[in-house]
C-alpha cells in the first residue's frame, strides 16, 4: 500500500522540477548573430526520404540554434535525372546569392553533392561543405578537396538479405526491385557485388519497366522466392512515386514476403529489414554542421562512414506470413504490436492532469515571451544584417581600431585589399599595414582625429606582399563595445594617383612645348613617360618624311641602335610591320606575336632585338593627316589591356601636338623668312628704281649733248669716234638702268594676252643657239593652252636669262626642261606662300640638271648684284630682273634646288580666259634738229637743272618759245603772272611738293585741252587721268636722244 504513494510522490517531484525548468531562462540573454545555412536538396519537396533527412537536419539544428535561418534549394533530380539543368541552376544561384555569405552548405544525397563539388568555387568559395545520404561512398570522392566532411549512406542490403534468408531458410531466389536513377543503380550495383555471400540463392533484378507492368511479374513468383525492395522513386517514362507508394504496390502484388531497406516503407506492407532512416542522416549531418559553426575546421572532422541502419519489422505482416517473432535479431524495433490493457490509478490521473494544466499554462506564457523575444531578436538581427551588409559589401576598406593602433574589426574589402584573412587582419596592427614612409605620421593623424572628432588625409598602406597602395583616409571617433574607437574608411586612390601622375607628365610635356623645347627632346620625354607607366614597355616614335612615303627615326631611347637604324626609312605600306601598316591604314595595329604574324615576316631583325609583341598607334593631325606612329614593344608575347591602349592613344595625341607645333613653328619661320626676303627685295627694288631714275636723269643730257656734238664732226674725224664711244657707253648704262627698273618694277610694259606655249616654241631655236651645243632643251607644254596677260619681250627675256644661267650651272653635257601647265591656287597655298593670290594660274617651270644651289645661295638668289660667278663674268642682275618682271606681271616665283641635284624655277602667272591684244608700242622714228614749222609756247617743269637746260636749248633751237620752272609751284606762279597761253606742258612725273600729273590737272583747269608730255625715269600709267584727257597725254621715258625728244614734242603739239 505504501508503494503507490511513494511512486506518486516521485512522479510529482519529477513533474514539478520539469515545470520549473521550463521557466528557467537566461535573464541576460543577448541576441547572437543568426547563422545562415544553405541546403542543397537533390530531390523535390514531398519526396519522403529527403523530407525525412530535412526533418532530422532541421530539428537538430534548431534545437541548438533556434535563431538559425535555412535556405533550401531543390535540385529535382528525381524528375530530371539527366541533370542537364545544372548549368542554368548554377547561374540562377550565382545571381541569387551573390551578396550572401553562409556559415555552412549542406548537400543532401548524391546529386546535390555532385552539384556542390562542381560549382562550389563559383557559388560559395571558401564555405565549408557537409554532405549526407551519399550512396556508394568512397574516400576517393573527396580526395584532394578541402573544407568538407559528411555522412555516408550505407543501406544495409546485405544485412537485410541475411536476416530475410535466416527467417526463410528454403529461399532459392530473390527478386530485387529498384529504379534506374543514380541511387537505384548504385544500390543494385552494391548488392550485386556481394552475391557470392549467398550460395544457392539466385539474385534477379527487375528490368526497367513502368512500375505497374513490373509488379505484374511479381504475381507469378514461386513460394521459394523473396522480394527485396531497394530505392524506387521514378519509373521508366519519368513518373515519380513516394517510397510508401512503391512499397504498397509491390507488397500488394507479391505473394511472397517483401523486405526493404528504407524505414519510410515500414507499415506499407513490407515485412521489414535492416532499414535506414532519413532522419538519422539528417541528424548526423546537422551535428557535423554545428561543430563547424562552433569553430572546428571541416577538414579536421572525419566522415561518418559506419552503417547507421537498424533492424525494423512490422509485427502485423510477420503474423500474416507466419514468421516467428522470436527469430528476429535482438534489439529490433517493431510496429503494430498488440497493446495490453492496464488499469489507471485515479489519484495519479487527476494529479497528472492538474500538473499538465499547470504545465500548459506555463508553456503558453513561455511561448508568448518567446515570441516577443523572437520579434525583438528579428529587429536586432535585421539591423545587424543591414549594417553587416553595408560593412562587408562596400568597395572601400573599413577599419575599426583603438587609439593604440589595434584593429578591432575590418570588413571583407580590407582583407581582400591587404591580402589577409579576417582573423589574420585582427592580429595585425594599424601601424604594420601603414607603409614605412607613413608610420611616423600616424600618431599625429590619430591625435588630430581624437582632438577634432574626425580627420581626412592621404597616406599609403603596404599589402602583405609588400606592395605600396596610395590611399585616402576618412576617420571619425565612434563608440565600439562601449569603448571609444576610430572608424576609418580607406579608399584606394591608385587610379587617381596614376591619372594625376599622367596628367602632370602631360602638362610638363605641354609646358616644354610652350617653352620651345626641340622635337627630339619632346618625343623622348613622351616615350620615357609611357615606359615609366608601363613596366617592360619599349617605345618608339617614327615620323613621316617629307615625301610622305617613308617613316624615319624620331625617338626610341630604349630600343637597340641597330634596330632603330634598321627601321629608319621604313616604307609606309600595308604589311610593312606594325608601324608601316598603322601609318598606311591610319588605324591601330596590335601584333601579339611578332614571330608568327604575317606583317613581320620580312622584319626578323625584331626577334634579334628580343622583341616579341608590338602595338602601333598612328599619330594623326587634326585634319587626319598621318604625322608618324607611336609604337610599344614588349619582349614577350602579350595582348594589350584597355588602360594600356588608352595610354598609348594619349601618348600618340601628345606626339601629334608636338609634331604639329614643330611643323607650325617651321611654317611660321619659313613665312617670316619669306616675308623678310620679300621686304628686303622690295626695299632693294625701291632703292634700285630710285638709283635708275636718278641715273637716267644723268644719262639724258649725256645722250643729247653727245649726239649734238657728234653731228658737228665728220665720220672720219677722231672726235666723232670719241663721241660715238660715249654714246655706246651711255647705251650700255641705259641697259643697266633698264634692268634696275625691271627689278624695281618701274619699266614700261607693252601688255597683251599671250599664248605662253607659242612664245616658248618661237624662242626655242634662239635659246638653243644661245647656249652650248652639248646642252639639250626639251619641252613639255600643256595641251589646254596657257594664256597670260604679259609683255612678250619681258617673257622672252626671262627665258633667255634662265637658259644662260642654266648653261653656267651645267658642267659638260646636260639638259633643260621647260614645262607649262594650268593650276588653281587655293587659299591654303596662298596663305602659306605670301605674294600669290588664290585663283587660276599658268605655271611655267624651267628645270636644269646642273650643280644646284645650297641654302645660303637660295636666300640671296633674287637680290640685285648678287652673283656666284667670278668677278667680271656676271652683273648679278639677271635673276633680279626676272623677279621684277614676274612681280610686275602680278605673278609669283619659287625656286627649288639642292646641291648636286639641279635647279627648278616655278613661275605662276594669272591665267587669262580670253585673248584681246593691247595696243603695240609704235617704233621709234628718227628726227633731225631743225626749225619747227610752227612756233609753240612750251612750259618745261623738272627739278633737275640739267634736264631743264637741255630741254630749253633743244626747244629753242627748234624755234619754240620756252618757259622753265624748277618746281610745280613756280610753274603755276609763272603762268599766273604772265597770263600766257601754253601749247604744251613738258614735266617730270615725280617731283617734290607736287607730282607732274597733279600740276597738269591744275593747269588743265586754267587751259582746257592743254596737251602734256611726261618725261620720267619711271614707268607711267595714263589711267591716272580722266579718260577724256588720254588723247592729250604723252609719255617719254628717260634717257632719250634729241631726235626722240623732238619727235615726241611735235606729235604732242599736233
Amino acid at each position: 500500500m505504501l508503494a503507490v504513494p511513494r511512486k506518486i510522490s516521485a512522479a510529482l517531484i519529477f513533474l514539478l522540477v520539469l515545470f520549473g525548468l521550463l521557466f528557467i531562462g537566461d535573464s541576460q540573454l543577448q541576441a547572437a548573430s543568426r547563422p545562415h545555412v544553405l541546403v542543397l536538396n537533390s530531390y523535390n519537396d514531398g519526396y519522403e526520404w529527403s523530407d525525412d533527412e530535412m526533418r532530422g537536419l532541421r530539428e537538430t539544428l534548431t534545437r541548438r540554434l533556434p535563431q538559425m535561418e535555412f535556405l533550401i534549394e531543390h535540385l529535382d533530380t528525381k524528375k530530371f535525372p539527366a541533370k542537364k539543368h545544372f548549368p542554368q541552376l548554377a547561374d540562377l544561384l550565382a545571381a541569387k546569392y551573390s551578396a550572401s555569405r553562409f556559415q555552412v552548405v549542406i548537400a543532401m544525397d548524391n546529386a546535390a553533392f555532385e552539384f556542390a563539388l562542381r560549382y562550389r568555387d563559383r557559388l560559395f568559395p571558401g564555405t565549408p561543405l557537409v554532405f549526407c545520404g551519399i550512396n556508394d561512398y568512397n574516400p576517393r570522392m573527396i580526395a584532394g578537396r578541402k573544407n568538407l566532411t559528411g555522412v555516408a549512406e550505407h543501406h544495409d542490403m546485405v544485412g537485410t538479405l541475411e536476416t530475410a534468408l535466416s527467417l526463410h531458410p528454403g529461399t532459392r531466389q530473390v527478386m530485387v526491385v529498384h529504379d534506374y536513377t543514380d541511387t537505384g543503380l548504385a544500390m543494385a550495383h552494391e548488392l550485386s557485388q556481394h552475391h557470392v555471400q549467398f550460395p544457392g540463392v539466385r539474385l534477379r533484378f527487375l528490368p526497367n519497366l513502368p512500375l505497374e507492368i513490373a509488379v505484374q511479374q511479381l504475381k507469378a513468383l514461386r513460394p521459394d522466392t523473396l522480394v527485396l525492395l531497394l530505392s524506387y522513386s521514378v519509373e521508366k517514362g519519368g513518373r515519380s512515386f513516394t517510397q510508401g507508394q512503391v512499397a504498397q504496390m509491390v507488397s500488394s502484388a507479391s505473394p511472397v514476403p517483401v523486405y526493404a531497406v528504407h524505414a519510410a516503407q515500414l507499415g506499407k506492407g513490407v515485412v521489414g529489414g535492416r532499414m535506414m532512416e532519413g532522419e538519422t542522416q539528417g541528424r548526423k549531418a546537422a551535428e557535423l554542421a554545428l561543430r563547424i559553426i562552433a569553430g572546428e575546421k571541416a577538414q579536421s572532422i572525419a566522415v561518418v562512414d559506419q552503417n547507421l541502419s537498424e533492424a525494423m519489422f512490422d509485427d502485423a505482416v510477420m503474423r500474416r506470413f507466419g514468421i516467428d517473432r522470436g527469430k528476429i535479431p535482438a534489439g529490433s524495433r517493431a510496429i503494430n504490436k498488440p497493446v495490453a490493457v492496464y488499469a489507471v490509478n485515479k489519484t495519479v490521473f487527476w494529479l497528472a492532469l492538474a500538473v499538465a494544466v499547470l504545465m500548459l499554462t506555463g508553456l503558453l506564457t513561455l511561448y508568448l515571451n518567446n515570441e516577443r523575444r523572437k520579434r525583438l531578436e528579428k529587429v536586432l538581427q535585421m539591423s545587424e544584417a543591414r549594417f553587416r551588409q553595408l560593412f562587408d559589401n562596400t568597395v572601400d576598406a573599413i577599419y575599426i581600431h583603438d587609439f593604440g593602433f589595434k584593429i578591432l574589426e575590418a570588413n571583407q574589402s580590407a582583407c581582400d585589399k591587404m591580402g589577409y584573412s579576417h582573423e589574420e587582419l585582427l592580429h595585425v596592427s594599424l601601424y604594420e599595414i601603414n607603409h614605412p614612409s607613413q608610420r611616423e605620421k600616424l600618431p599625429k593623424r590619430l591625435a588630430a582625429a581624437q582632438r577634432d572628432g574626425r580627420a581626412l588625409y592621404e597616406s599609403m598602406h603596404q599589402t602583405r606582399a609588400g606592395e605600396p597602395v596610395p590611399i585616402e583616409v576618412s576617420s571619425r571617433v565612434i563608440e565600439f563595445g562601449e569603448q571609444p574607437a576610430i572608424l576609418s574608411v580607406v579608399r584606394d586612390i591608385s587610379r587617381r594617383k596614376r591619372i594625376e601622375r599622367r596628367e602632370n607628365a602631360r602638362l610638363k610635356i605641354l609646358e616644354q612645348m610652350a617653352t620651345g623645347s626641340n622635337l627630339e627632346e619632346l618625343l623622348g620625354d613622351i616615350v620615357r613617360f609611357v615606359e615609366q607607366e608601363s613596366p617592360g614597355a619599349l617605345c618608339s616614335v617614327l615620323l613621316v618624311d617629307d615625301s610622305g612615303t617613308h617613316l624615319v627615326h624620331g625617338a626610341a631611347p630604349g630600343l637597340p641602335d641597330f634596330y632603330n637604324q634598321a627601321v629608319n626609312g621604313l616604307r609606309i605600306e600595308q604589311g610593312m610591320g606594325s608601324c608601316g601598316t598603322a601609318a598606311f591604314t591610319k588605324q591601330r595595329v596590335v601584333v601579339e606575336d611578332i614571330e608568327t604574324h604575317p606583317y613581320w615576316t620580312n622584319f626578323r631583325l625584331a626577334l634579334d632585338a628580343g622583341l616579341r609583341a608590338c602595338w602601333s598607334e598612328p599619330v594623326l593631325s587634326r585634319e587626319a593627316e598621318v604625322l608618324g606612329t607611336f609604337a610599344v614593344y614588349y619582349r614577350s608575347c602579350r595582348s594589350p589591356r584597355e588602360e594600356e591602349l588608352a595610354l598609348i592613344e594619349s601618348a600618340a595625341h601628345m606626339a601629334s601636338i608636338a609634331i604639329g607645333k614643330m611643323r607650325s613653328e617651321e611654317s611660321r619661320q619659313k613665312l617670316e623668312e619669306q616675308m623678310r626676303q620679300m621686304q628686303k627685295i622690295e626695299a632693294i627694288g625701291q632703292l634700285a628704281g630710285g638709283l635708275a631714275h636718278d641715273f637716267n636723269n644723268l644719262l639724258t643730257p649725256i645722250f643729247v649733248y653727245a649726239d649734238i656734238a657728234k653731228r658737228s664732226f665728220a665720220h672720219d674725224d677722231p672726235n666723232w669716234k670719241k663721241l660715238d664711244g660715249i654714246l655706246v657707253s651711255a647705251h650700255k648704262a641705259a641697259d643697266l638702268t633698264k634692268k634696275l627698273l625691271s627689278f624695281g618694277r618701274k619699266q614700261m610694259l607693252t601688255m597683251e594676252v599671250l599664248e605662253l606655249n607659242e612664245v616658248i616654241a618661237s624662242l626655242l631655236d634662239l635659246m638653243q643657239r644661245t647656249i652650248r651645243a652639248n646642252i639639250e632643251i626639251r619641252t613639255n607644254l600643256t595641251d589646254c593652252g596657257a594664256r597670260i596677260f604679259a609683255d612678250r619681250g619681258q617673257i622672252e627675256q626671262i627665258l633667255i636669262n634662265f637658259a644662260v644661267n642654266a648653261q653656267d650651272a651645267i658642267n659638260g653635257n646636260g639638259s633643260i626642261v621647260i614645262e607649262t601647265g594650268n593650276v588653281t591656287i587655293d587659299d591654303e597655298f596662298s596663305r602659306m606662300n605670301p605674294g600669290i593670290k588664290p585663283g587660276p594660274h599658268v605655271l611655267l617651270s624651267f628645270t636644269d640638271n646642273g650643280c644646284g644651289m645650297g641654302e645660303e645661295v637660295l636666300s640671296h638668289i633674287f637680290e640685285p648684284f648678287y652673283t656666284t660667278k667670278p668677278v667680271g663674268q656676271g652683273t648679278g642682275l639677271g635673276l633680279a630682273t626676272v623677279y621684277g618682271i614676274v612681280k610686275q606681271h602680278n605673278g609669283w616665283i619659287k625656286v627649288e634646288s639642292q646641291v648636286g641635284n639641279g635647279t627648278s624655277f616655278l613661275l605662276y602667272f594669272p591665267r587669262q580666259a580670253a585673248k584681246a591684244k593691247m595696243k603695240q608700242a609704235e617704233p621709234e622714228s628718227a628726227a633731225k634738229i631743225e626749225q619747227s614749222d610752227s612756233r609753240a609756247t612750251i612750259l618745261v617743269v623738272d627739278d633737275n637743272e640739267s634736264i631743264r637746260e637741255m630741254a630749253l636749248e633743244l626747244l629753242q633751237a627748234s624755234g619754240h618759245h620756252v618757259l622753265t620752272a624748277e618746281t610745280p609751284a613756280l610753274a603755276l606762279e609763272l603762268v599766273g603772272e604772265r597770263a600766257v597761253s601754253l601749247d604744251l606742258l613738258v614735266t617730270d612725273v615725280v617731283m617734290p611738293e607736287m607730282s607732274g600729273p597733279e600740276l597738269y590737272e591744275r593747269l588743265a583747269l586754267l587751259q582746257p585741252g592743254l596737251p602734256v608730255l611726261y618725261i620720267s625715269g619711271y614707268t607711267f600709267d595714263v589711267k591716272v587721268h580722266n579718260p577724256r584727257q588720254h588723247q592729250q597725254v604723252s609719255f617719254l621715258p628717260k634717257p632719250f636722244t634729241s631726235e626722240k625728244f623732238l619727235s615726241v614734242i611735235d606729235k604732242a603739239i599736233s
